[in-house]
């Protein structure tokens, strides 16, 4: 996907360092290339590069009123290869599904859009026999015994 970035520069004193981290957070390099800016693919493009680079390209807060899918497309592509759709920790599910139905036929996880560390939420907990792409896939989809499980707020309904 980087490859499809415009040939822009990060601008640190206006955007912040961007830093690329290994699976400990330990930090490996700063991406100098701006990160911040549409990519020249197609959304459906976008999740086939992922896929074959061994990953889960999962969008994210689906339901906010911009930088989401129904704020750029307004629908969520019935033929999207993703396994689930994040939403916002502001998403309620009373009033987010009666607002966005074509949500309920897709598992939902929050995942806080943290862009902080301040901002790291808790709320979807997994039920996996080891940290990988194929557990979480089997997870969506609840199968052999893994699942997972949002925890809304108890106000949410």
């Amino acid at each position: 996907v980087f490859h499809a970035l415009p040939p822009l520069l990060n601008r640190e004193d206006i955007f912040g360092p961007q830093w690329v981290v290994d699976a400990g957070g330990d930090l490996r390099r700063t991406e100098t290339r701006l990160l911040a800016v549409s990519a020249d693919i197609s959304l459906e493009e976008a999740v086939l590069r992922v896929r074959r680079l061994g990953g889960l390209a999962i969008p994210a807060h689906v339901d906010r009123p911009s930088f989401s899918l129904f704020a750029n497309l307004g629908f969520i592509p019935p033929e999207l290869s993703s396994p689930a759709l994040e939403v916002s920790r502001n998403f309620r599910p009373g009033t987010g599904l009666a607002r966005r139905p074509q949500l309920r036929n897709w598992p939902l996880l929050v995942d806080g859009d943290a862009h902080r560390l301040s901002e790291i939420n808790r709320q979807t907990c997994f039920w996996i026999e080891s940290v990988c792409i194929a557990e979480l896939e089997l997870a969506f989809s609840l199968s052999q015994g893994r699942h997972y499980d949002v925890e809304w707020p108890a106000t949410v309904w």
